[in-house]
């Protein structure tokens, strides 16, 4: 039996594939053909970036609450770019949620598209598509 050799990528082409990834929306296995990396490989990198990115902002908040905490006295010049970059990154929250909530709005309407569908083609058909929870389940005859 042949072992895998395992392939090490730099740390540079995992920032790219992932970069390239969010900039032109396309799918895992779309962006590993590009690149000629498997499937896996491209969402684990994927992955591991949100969750880097999601502990760097949490340890920023981190830091900022305890700074503040801590520091009463400081100089007004740090006050101010602290305020300005903690406006800055409000207003990216503030994109990011207009976003989400877009998406959502938009999810919402194609679920509500799928079930008028689903329920014309009951009707037109007259076949029942939905799964009734609980109903038993058909058994072949052996």
């Amino acid at each position: 039996m042949q072992k895998v050799q395992r392939r090490n990528y730099s740390k540079e082409f995992r920032a790219k594939v992932v970069s390239y990834y969010r900039e032109n929306g396309e799918s895992f296995l779309s962006t590993s053909r590009k690149f000629g990396v498997k499937k896996f490989t491209v969402a684990g990198w994927i992955l591991r970036s949100r969750q880097s990115e999601n502990q760097r902002k949490s340890i920023t908040f981190a830091t900022l609450k305890s700074d503040t905490m801590v520091k009463k006295t400081e100089n007004p010049d740090s006050g101010a770019l602290r305020l300005k970059s903690l406006e800055a990154e409000l207003e990216c929250e503030r994109k990011r949620l207009k976003s989400l909530e877009a998406a959502l709005k938009r999810e919402q309407m194609r679920s509500n598209v799928w079930d008028k569908l689903i329920d014309v083609a009951e009707r037109e058909l007259q076949v029942n598509i939905r799964k009734k929870y609980g109903a038993k389940q058909f058994k072949r005859p052996n």
